[in-house]
């Protein structure tokens, strides 16, 4: 099995947290005002376009609405409230302040005259399913703006205020107008080719001489400065007409599939210099200027396979006209993975650029709150969540599952990822490979006796290294090790959640293993935390799908009883216990979300419902702040908020 797979085989990863508490005792209505989203984003993003004037100011249309960058990617905000499910953004070429939003819903179309933070809806005459697939906007005359519909292609002469209708073929994937003779627009959609207008809309006319019969026409583009060049991605490959498109041919050398099929094209970026772009499959592709032939870039970013393939893969968005190009990729709304990707190497090598908060992992320092995610790396926040900023710069894989920061080096932190174990020094601005490359990391620990002794739980077992990960050694456990941690009242007996193998205890820091699974028979456990009581109780997360529980245990794991929930729950991923109080412990399911126990851990009440939440983490200086992190983003929990 390949630790791609392993990877994708658990809905969770663990999330190893400290301790963790609360400054009330019982949980009363009021407390669900005192969980508040704050972040990262994620979203599945359905269209982007760059500020012409400042191209580091990004915009992204998403199922949630628009977001914006101010700094090529490295960081989001929501770009204000109105419209969602935004299949088109446009940007007025003059005052770039003033946007379009385009929807695939019945909210129709868009503006915004103040760079996103206030939307209002301009739907005159779009009729009564005003669904949005493409904009178009004049270069001369940024009044002047084409719609492509459900119902055909619309136009403005006023800015949006008033629109009617000057093409019936229905419905409309792509428009766009010609840079060097704005009267000249393309548009294309459905099964009905593509058809060109060149007298703003006036009339038109189709011009199908080369395309093969019955095609999909999915995105047209023109060159931005040659008159006349043009390309249309269709559901049979590329299709380039140098006059106009009065006729067009095949470009499909080095694109075709294996059984000598032209794949499906839903993005094409021509730039200035004459460089074409599109993603398929699994792979950038590119054709130089004054070439015929594609070449191909395999796309490098260790993502799950379910990102990639012919359908729901990857999405070309963008292409910045910078030196060299600076490229924009996404998952398919089909896929179940959001986020974006960027590449500044022709799709050599690619980072995570935002928007996939899918959270796997939190820890917090007193300078900074940080999130691993489900391949969208780490994210860090200096303001406690008020702002994010993808800190993977360096990761060897974006799937972080653990996270720790060393107790005795300031800055100093490790990562564990799906291909290994990676350190920081910079607090997590940077990263860089240190050890046990090719395996799955789950979990990372230090030793409470030994600050420079790091502990690792990996998809081969359980490693050491005694010199902060310059070297590794396997121990005596071996198999996939979700969780790893110490007994605070005996520093050398450190268990191991070992998934279908259950819990393993060492009293010698690792040196011998044995088993400690009595109660336990047929459980894959995940997550462990041991509370400081007398003689410590030690809990056990356990999960295989939709069914998982808590286990616990009073005699150092020798046996084990499962405790009572009051509502069935999915894969136990996490588990905490309040420093202060022992007998009021926490954990996260993916389902019903945050569980609390005021009893020892006895019975459990759904504290608070997420659709899957997935890590815990305890602000230091504030015991009454607790982050939560889910597949969307990062709750926090505060007294404070009520």
């Amino acid at each position: 099995m390949s630790r791609r797979t392993i990877g994708i085989g658990i809905l969770i990863t663990l999330a190893l947290i400290g301790a963790l508490a609360l400054s009330v005792t019982l949980l009363r209505p009021a407390d669900e005002a005192a969980w508040r989203f704050i972040g990262p984003n994620s979203a599945h993003i359905l269209a982007m376009a760059f500020d012409p004037t400042t191209p580091t100011t990004l915009y992204a249309g998403t199922e949630d609405g628009v977001y914006t960058s101010d700094d090529g990617g490295a960081t989001w905000r929501a770009a204000g409230s109105g419209p969602f499910e935004v299949r088109a953004i446009g940007i007025d070429p003059v005052t770039p302040t003033t946007l379009y939003a385009g929807t695939e819903t019945v909210q129709g179309m868009f503006k915004s005259e103040d760079g996103g933070v206030t939307w209002r809806a301009i739907n005159n005459g779009l009729g009564e399913r005003p669904f949005t697939y493409a904009l178009a906007i004049d270069p001369a005359n940024p009044q002047v703006i084409y719609a492509g519909t459900e119902n055909g292609v619309y136009k403005s002469n006023n800015g949006g205020a008033a629109w009617r209708r000057v093409l019936a073929i229905a419905p409309i994937f792509a428009l766009a107008v010609d840079p060097l003779a704005p009267a000249t627009l393309y548009a294309s959609g459905g099964r009905g080719g593509v058809h060109k207008s060149e007298d703003g809309g006036m009339t038109w006319r189709a011009i199908d001489d080369g395309l093969p019969a019955g095609a999909r026409v999915l995105v047209l583009a023109l060159h931005p400065t040659e008159r006349g060049v043009v390309y249309a991605g269709t559901d049979n490959g590329v299709y380039a007409s140098a006059d106009g498109g009065v006729t067009w041919r095949a470009f499909n050398d080095g694109l075709l599939q294996p059984d000598g099929t032209a794949p499906v094209v839903f993005g094409l970026v021509v730039l200035p210099t004459g460089e074409v772009f599109t993603f398929i499959g699994d792979s950038l592709y590119w054709r130089a200027r004054d070439s015929d032939a594609w070449r191909q870039a395999p796309f490098s970013a260790p993502v799950p396979p379910g990102m990639l393939g012919r359908e729901g893969g990857m999405r070309l968005l963008a292409v910045l006209p910078t030196t060299p190009p600076t490229l924009f990729v996404a998952p398919d709304r089909m896929s179940a993975y959001p986020g974006l990707y960027r590449s500044t190497d022709f799709g050599a090598t690619w980072q995570p650029a935002g928007l996939h908060a899918y959270v796997t992992h939190l820890a917090v320092t007193e300078s900074a709150l940080y999130a691993g995610t489900h391949n969208g790396g780490v994210y860090r926040s200096e303001d406690r969540g008020v702002t994010w900023r993808v800190a993977s710069t360096g990761l060897t894989h974006f799937y972080v599952s653990a996270l720790v920061v060393d107790p005795t080096v300031p800055g100093m932190m490790y990562a564990g990822t799906g291909d290994g174990v990676c350190q920081s020094v910079d607090g997590g601005v940077t990263w860089h490979a240190i050890g046990l490359r090719g395996q799955w990391v789950y979990a990372l620990v230090f030793d409470p006796q030994r600050p420079t002794t790091l502990y690792a739980g990996a998809s081969e077992g359980v490693f050491v290294s005694d010199d902060r990960g310059a070297t590794w050694r396997a121990t005596g456990l071996t198999g996939r090790v979700f969780d790893l941690v110490f007994d605070p009242s005996a520093p050398s007996t450190l268990y191991a959640a070992a998934g279908d193998d259950g819990v393993h205890r060492s009293d010698d820091g690792g040196a011998t293993w044995r088993a400690v699974t009595a109660g336990m028979s047929g459980q894959r456990v995940l997550a462990l935390a041991v509370a400081p009581t007398t003689p410590p109780t030690l809990y056990a997360g356990t999960g295989s799908g939709a069914s998982g529980s808590i286990f616990r245990s009073v005699d150092g794991g020798a046996t084990w009883n499962e405790t009572d929930i009051t509502s069935p729950a999915d894969s136990v991923s996490a588990i905490a216990v309040d420093p202060t109080v022992p007998a009021r412990v926490y954990a996260v399911a993916s389902s019903p979300g945050v569980l609390r126990s005021i009893d020892g851990g006895l019975t459990w009440d759904i504290w608070r419902r997420y659709d899957i939440a997935t890590a815990l983490a305890i602000e230091p200086a504030q015991l009454a702040v607790i982050y939560v992190g889910t597949w969307r983003g990062v709750y926090r929990w505060t007294v404070d908020d009520r």
